[in-house]
């Protein structure tokens, strides 16, 4: 029998762990990949973006992020969208221009996962780009549809109180994300 364990870890009791358990070390060491412990959950804002107050609940692999923003833009590139880096004040990552300028905010995962933050709401023309890198997938969406896929999840006291919601999606989420794969028209 398989299954998924998912161990949450403040960036200070990561290199403990990894001490204490030196397989899941040299796993990471195998990997190449290093963890980012000044970031947070897996959107955390490489260019300097205000999520640091939050400890992380799961150390982002660098190399993961920057394979979704790499995969993003090229991606975007393709469309014909003009994209720059936002400004290191902002907590979005981008600014991309179609026929209009929007926010986004990107939140990289290997697995499909889906990030949720209450502060995004307010902000005027958001669009979320859930880059997937196992399934090679985009998912490109408003801040309102993923609220409408979560539904009652927002309820929880980690949205509620805590102002965030983040989970492996189940294949029920997937289905309610399908319609926002490479939904590019955003920008148009």
């Amino acid at each position: 029998m398989t299954g998924n364990v998912h161990i949450h870890l403040t960036a200070g009791e990561f290199p403990e762990f990894l001490r204490q358990f030196p397989a899941f070390a040299k796993a990471f060491e195998i990997a190449g990949a290093e963890p980012h412990l000044g970031q947070g959950v897996n959107d955390a804002h490489t260019r300097g973006g205000n999520d640091a107050e939050e400890p992380p609940q799961f150390p982002v692999l660098e190399k993961t992020r920057q394979q979704a923003l790499s995969m993003f833009e090229d991606a975007a590139k393709q469309q014909g969208l003009a994209l720059r880096n936002a400004s290191g004040t902002d907590v979005f990552d981008y600014v991309v221009t179609g026929n209009r300028e929007r926010p986004v905010v990107i939140s990289a995962s290997t697995d499909p996962r889906i990030l949720l933050r209450a502060k995004w709401s307010g902000i005027e023309d958001l669009v979320i780009a859930f880059v997937w890198i196992a399934q090679n997938c985009i998912i490109i969406a408003e801040y309102n549809d993923v609220a409408r896929v979560l539904g009652n999840a927002l309820k929880t006291k980690s949205f509620t109180s805590g102002s965030k919601y983040y989970t492996t999606a189940s294949s029920l989420k997937c289905a309610g994300m399908r319609p926002f794969v490479e939904n590019w028209s955003l920008f148009l």
